[in-house]
């Protein structure tokens, strides 16, 4: 039904997504743990709340 070339591409998008969830999501942890009383990070945190959830979509 699919191209081997379509389901190839596919399945390297769905890792990158996956990488760039994991990246996001120890990014997030280190807002919390290191910034959390020291400084405002809800701009921080909704931006990378928002990149995890479309690449999590993906």
């Amino acid at each position: 039904m699919f191209s081997q070339a379509a389901v190839k591409a596919v399945r390297n998008i769905k890792y990158c997504a996956t990488i760039l969830a994991t990246f996001m999501a120890v990014a997030e942890a280190y807002l919390f743990i290191v910034q959390r009383g020291k400084d405002d990070i809800a701009g921080g945190v909704a931006m990378g709340l928002l990149i995890l959830f479309i690449s999590v979509v993906i």
